[in-house]
C-alpha cells in the first residue's frame, strides 16, 4: 500500500506545482520561488528609487510649498515608478509594496535597455510590484528602468509616503452640487 499511497501523493504534485520546477537552479536559490526585497536590494546596492505624479494628461501633478503633491481622492492619476541601479541589479525576481491609500489599475509591461529585453513587471491592484529580470541584464552597469501604471488615492487624514521620495496629500473630491 505504501507504494500506491506514494503514487497518489506524486500524481497531485504536478498539478498543484503548475510546472514551476526550478530550472537548472541548485537547490539553495530555488527557495519556492520567492522574490527579494527590491526596497532592500536597491538601498544595499547604491541604488535609488523616483517616483513622479502625472495628471490623465501627463502634466506633472502640482506640489505645495512643502513638496507634497496635492491630489483629489477618487481621481486617476498615472504613477511612474523609477530605478536607478549605479551598480546594476541581478537577475531574478523583486517584489516592492507601494503604500496603502491608493488602488492600482493592474497592469505589466516590458523592461528594454538599448533595444535588449531585460526583463518584466506586473502590478496587482494591491500595489504589490513584481519586477523579474532575465539573464540580459548580467554586467549592465548604470541602469534606469521605470514602470507607469494608473492610480486612483483614497481620502487620507496622513500624507501618504513613497519612500521618503515623495509624498501625496490627498484632498476630498469636490462636492456635486
Amino acid at each position: 500500500s505504501c507504494m500506491i499511497e506514494g503514487a497518489e501523493d506524486t500524481a497531485l504534485l504536478p498539478a498543484q506545482e503548475g510546472g514551476e520546477e526550478p530550472q537548472g537552479k541548485d537547490a539553495s536559490t530555488a527557495d519556492n520561488g520567492a522574490a527579494a526585497d527590491l526596497r532592500e536590494y536597491v538601498q544595499n546596492n547604491g541604488g535609488s528609487f523616483f517616483f513622479t505624479l502625472s495628471d490623465s494628461e501627463n502634466r506633472e501633478v502640482p506640489k505645495d510649498d512643502a513638496g507634497n503633491y496635492i491630489v483629489t481622492a477618487e481621481t486617476p492619476y498615472i504613477l511612474t515608478m523609477g530605478l536607478s541601479l549605479p551598480e546594476g541589479i541581478a537577475p531574478g525576481s523583486y517584489q516592492y509594496q507601494l503604500p496603502e491609500g491608493l488602488t492600482v489599475a493592474a497592469g505589466s509591461g516590458t523592461f528594454t535597455l538599448n533595444g535588449t529585453d531585460v526583463g518584466t513587471w506586473t502590478v496587482s491592484e494591491s500595489g504589490l510590484l513584481t519586477f523579474d529580470f532575465n539573464q540580459n541584464i548580467n554586467n549592465r552597469t548604470d541602469v534606469t528602468i521605470s514602470s507607469m501604471m494608473s492610480v486612483v488615492f483614497h481620502e487620507s487624514e496622513q500624507p501618504i509616503n513613497f519612500d521618503g521620495n515623495i509624498t501625496v496629500t490627498v484632498q476630498k473630491p469636490p462636492e456635486e452640487e
